[in-house]
């Protein structure tokens, strides 16, 4: 929307794929997350 946010990103493990969130694939996750952690992100 013009008025709010348009996006949500988050790093997570793929659980959240199943709650509508894709994978960005042209950032990193930092490290500290662990090897499996990926930036996520769903339109809102």
């Amino acid at each position: 929307t013009t008025a709010g946010f348009q996006s949500a990103l988050l790093v997570s493990v793929p659980f959240w794929q199943k709650h509508g969130f894709v994978e960005v694939t042209n950032q990193q996750a930092n490290e500290s997350y662990g090897e499996d952690a990926k930036v996520m992100m769903r339109a809102l």
